[in-house]
């Protein structure tokens, strides 16, 4: 026969992670914010401290090894020498199991937790919130907690990374003579001039308007797709001026593709 022996005492665990998830607003996610969540995760129980019994005044020599401290497992033709677990390896009677926490040593406990988001979070993104996951065993260190992070849409912009992508209305006069107009960014209105024949679908990059990176001193970019909306037909008026402006523009556009 063999003897193993195990660890004289049980080793302390690490609580395990606990994750939530978080719908944030697009401009919040790209500002970062400081708020309250409220999670429920296990902690240590304070009426026993974690030890899931009441010690007593009279304690005495564990029924269940002797006062050894260890257990005998027979595996096959094997034996294993293990760690008590009436006593936890200590030989001594752990008392009276704790009525508030069952003998598990932990409770479950609702808390309202401070949590910051930082700037240029997206969805998808984790935010580590270290030591608020559950509670450890035998005294090891708490989990840590993971927000996921889902962020609403926004009416007018669309994101890409650290890229954020517009499309801008504007009439057939300023594509055709030029203009500048002022866009709307993350950081208030900025202009940008539309040169002469500017097309449908063009893009114009904002430097550096986009949303922050994580981690880094750097933005993305803004780009500005203009689309062309055409005149009000109702108006008799703008119809007769278009029929004039049809005419004097000549050529067909379509003619290089072959179709007249």
């Amino acid at each position: 026969q063999m003897c193993i022996r195990d660890r004289e005492r049980v080793e302390p665990e690490k609580g395990e992670d606990l994750h939530y998830s978080m719908r944030i607003g697009f401009e919040d996610a790209i500002t970062g914010l400081q708020t309250r969540i409220q999670v429920t995760r296990m902690v240590v129980c304070s009426q026993c401290q974690g030890r899931g019994h009441i010690s007593s005044s009279g304690q005495r020599a564990c029924p269940s090894c002797g006062g050894t401290g260890r257990s005998q497992v027979q595996r096959g033709f094997m034996r294993f020498s293990t760690a008590c677990p009436g006593c936890q390896g200590t030989g001594m009677s752990q008392g009276e199991e704790c009525r508030v926490c069952h003998g598990q040593g932990l409770i479950q406990k609702t808390e309202l937790i401070n949590v910051k988001i930082p700037a240029g979070v997206d969805t998808g993104s984790k935010v580590r919130v270290p030591r608020k996951g559950h509670a450890g065993r035998n005294g090891g260190p708490a989990g840590d907690l993971f927000i996921s992070i889902d962020v609403s849409p926004h009416p007018l912009f669309r994101r890409e990374g650290p890229n954020i992508y517009l499309k801008l209305p504007i009439t057939v006069p300023e594509a055709t003579l030029g203009a500048k107009i002022d866009v709307p960014t993350l950081y208030g209105k900025r202009m940008i001039k539309i040169p002469p024949g500017t097309k449908s679908g063009q893009k114009f990059r904002l430097k550096e308007m986009g949303a922050p990176v994580p981690g880094r001193r750097a933005r993305g970019d803004q780009f500005v797709e203009v689309l062309i909306v055409p005149p009000p037909f109702e108006d008799q008026k703008i119809r007769e001026l278009m029929k004039e402006l049809e005419r004097l523009s000549g050529e067909n556009p379509r003619e290089k593709m072959g179709i007249h």
